[in-house]
């Protein structure tokens, strides 16, 4: 009784044909399966790509070969495991190109401190002053939101914010609807408005973002009216230059002064272009003052402070710039403040290059030389203007400088191989619209050959005024006249790199 039952329990273990063919011909599935993720993974260097590829191939051999069910098992969850891998990095590299599709403003219903208004319900069938530089999509929308709520008696309109704000502040029975992009530029001009006045009621909108399509965007050769006060040349014309295939590119590296979620509209207050050719390893950042004077596309090329061209969306700031400086802008990303602490959360502290001892808006005290630096100290660092010699084109120098020592950082070996961590804990933090081929041919490069990356720097120069812009045309604010030759300079230097 025993010696058979010994007998039954050898033959039950003993695997049949029809499981052992069924075992191969999922081993034959997963290697193909790897193979194709192989070709949609192209992060890895082909050192690498060809190491594993051996290594399913001797581990297919050995399942192939093998009579033993649970080594056939482990052949297919390594293979499996493997495949996995290749579609997870390459996938990560995917969900870093957020790019959004609308963008985020907050409209608010604002009256006098002074008014005798404490609710919405108060304002009904009264007066609301706008603005003509208020988007009518917004207007639109804040209609529709209100339309349930109060009966809006008329409308005033005013040709911009500081003008609706003044018939505000003569007459306080009437309502002001103001896009909260443009508070700050208010405030600039008149700094009590924040105290003179309270908000009734804050809507949240989501419009179309008028973006660019994902082509590269060219130069368009325009014709600006001479202005006898700004002695800087008219825009260039598309530049007879052939862009060749050799994976160099210009990024615009847009920065918004706000917090919170990267579709807020807001300020372009760093506007950095960064040129990069793979083959050569050579980067170029190139810093264009907020407050240069140039003509902004969007405003059918009125011409204004470039920072006013980010509340138009980074696709203005884009298109300015490719018309001013002759060149083509082949992508942008789009970050705020909260971005670059996650940014330098994940990367880890870096070492930076400050060009003066200062001590930062948040107190903070920078060293001339290098200083290493956390998530919050970065972003003083990048931020401070005001207490640094140089003011606005030290911080862009700074900001250049914090540029090299992040990506410098994530070059090395330890953060590259931790790009699916970085892009987990930034994509959402990041608008932009660079190809995840790019990406992922930087990064494969990077691991196959190795090595640094020769940075130079440079920056817009000009000369200082006062005078109105197309936001503001009746206040007088600070710009910068651009330099014709520091122009001329850069835009030699960005083509030359890209040869």
């Amino acid at each position: 009784m025993t010696q058979s039952t010994t007998v039954n329990k050898k033959t039950k273990k003993k695997p049949s044909k029809q499981t052992l063919l069924a075992f191969d011909l999922v081993i034959v599935i997963s290697s193909l399966l790897y193979i194709l993720a192989d070709f949609y993974n192209d992060v890895f260097p082909w050192k690498i790509t060809v190491i594993a590829l051996l290594i399913v191939i001797i581990l297919a051999a050995i399942g192939l070969l093998v009579k033993n069910r649970f080594v056939k098992g482990l052949v297919i969850f390594l293979i499996l495991m493997m495949s996995f891998m290749q579609f997870y990095t390459r996938n990560g590299i995917d969900r870093l190109i957020n790019k959004e599709n609308k963008e985020s403003h907050t409209v608010s219903i604002i009256v006098t401190k002074d008014s005798s208004y404490t609710t919405i319900k108060d304002v009904s069938d009264k007066t609301f002053i706008k603005s003509d530089l208020l988007l009518p999509a917004l207007m639109n929308e804040v209609e529709k939101e209100l339309e349930n709520e109060i009966v809006i008696k008329s409308f005033e309109s005013q040709p911009d914010e500081i003008s609706a704000v003044n018939a505000l502040f003569k007459d306080n029975t009437k309502v002001l609807i103001l896009d909260e992009a443009m508070r700050s530029f208010v405030s600039d001009v008149i700094p009590d408005f924040d105290d003179k006045t309270i908000v009734l009621k804050s809507i949240k909108l989501d419009i179309e973002k008028p973006v660019e399509d994902d082509e590269p965007v060219h130069p368009d050769p325009i014709d600006v009216p001479k202005d006898p006060e700004a002695p800087e040349p008219a825009p260039g014309e598309d530049p007879e230059f052939v862009y060749p295939d050799n994976g160099s590119f210009t990024l615009l590296i847009s920065g918004i002064d706000v917090t919170g979620p990267v579709s807020t509209v807001s300020r372009s207050d760093v506007n950095i272009l960064m040129t990069l050719n793979p083959n050569t390893r050579q980067v170029l950042t190139t810093s264009i003052p907020r407050d240069t004077f140039l003509p902004i596309s969007c405003f059918d090329n009125a011409k204004d402070k470039l920072t006013h061209a980010g509340i138009r969306g980074v696709s203005c700031t884009q298109k300015t710039l490719a018309n001013y400086l002759g060149v083509r802008i082949d992508y942008y990303m789009k970050v705020n403040f909260t971005s670059v602490v996650k940014i330098m959360d994940v990367v880890g502290n870096v070492d930076v290059y400050s060009h003066y001892t200062f001590i930062g808006h948040e107190g903070t005290r920078f060293v001339k030389g290098m200083n290493n630096v956390n998530g919050k100290q970065a972003l003083e660092f990048a931020r401070t203007r005001k207490t640094v010699q140089g003011g606005d084109l030290t911080r862009g120098i700074h900001q250049q400088e914090l540029i090299k020592a992040v990506f410098n950082k994530m070059m090395s070996p330890a953060n590259i191989l931790r790009v699916e961590g970085i892009i987990n804990s930034v994509s959402r933090s990041i608008d932009t619209n660079i190809s995840p081929r790019v990406i992922s041919s930087i990064i494969s490069n990077q691991l196959n050959n190795g090595g640094s990356w020769d940075f130079n720097t440079m920056s817009l120069t000009g000369s200082d005024g006062m005078r109105t812009t197309y936001l503001y045309p009746r206040q007088k604010l600070y710009i910068m006249y651009p330099n014709n030759d520091s122009r001329s300079l850069i835009r030699t230097s960005i083509l030359d790199l890209r040869k």
